[in-house]
């Protein structure tokens, strides 16, 4: 289990005994934490902060000191891995703008290669609405989740309130369908099927 706080540290868990509660590694960043991941061989963690910095610690070698993979001038809120069908790995994180960024792994070189960035949820140019956002007007990307039909289709749920579904099959990313409903922030996502008779298959 990893564990991360404001004041930038990165802590490792197990939950094997119940009578362990000290980390059985740590880190420490030196910006609050907003956001955590462990990459998909569990060989690492990806984390972000809230100063707009994605960074990664090589957990295999605790040793190591955490390694900057990119920066942002706006926090990043979310991220997210996933296992691509074509052999890939991808990584996409949710930026206080309403961005949201899509990195791709290389394994030889043990690094993440920046692929695009992409205004999902535009700021607003209307007058400040409390409940539009904490920062008033900004979008921001508090949750993302990729597709469960495929690995080419993800989620951004924003502080717009409103959902957007999105295609990368193309690289460019192409918006599909645009969620409604919800009357504040939508803070947080998931993506499941359901295989039932019923006429609804999917949720979001």
């Amino acid at each position: 289990m990893a564990c991360g706080d404001f004041s930038g540290n990165v802590n490792l868990f197990s939950t094997q005994s119940n009578l362990s509660v000290e980390p059985l590694a740590k880190t420490f960043i030196m910006e609050s934490i907003r956001t955590l991941v462990f990459d998909s061989k569990n060989e690492s963690i990806i984390v972000g902060t809230m100063t707009g910095r994605l960074i990664r610690w090589w957990i295999q070698d605790v040793m190591n000191e955490p390694r900057p993979i990119a920066t942002f001038t706006n926090s990043v809120l979310n991220v997210r891995y996933n296992y691509h069908h074509d052999g890939n790995r991808y990584l996409i994180a949710g930026l206080s703008n309403g961005m949201f960024a899509i990195f791709k792994e290389v394994e030889l070189e043990h690094n993440m290669h920046y692929i695009l960035g992409h205004y999902g949820h535009m700021p607003s140019t209307q007058p400040v609405n409390l409940d539009f956002g904490s920062l008033t007007h900004y979008a921001e990307i508090w949750s993302a989740v990729w597709g469960a039909t495929s690995n080419n289709f993800f989620v951004t749920a924003s502080e717009d309130q409103t959902c957007c579904v999105w295609d990368i099959t193309h690289k460019n990313p192409n918006l599909i369908q645009k969620l409604t409903g919800h009357t504040k922030a939508v803070t947080s996502v998931d993506w499941r099927v359901f295989l039932k008779k019923e006429d609804l298959r999917e949720l979001i």
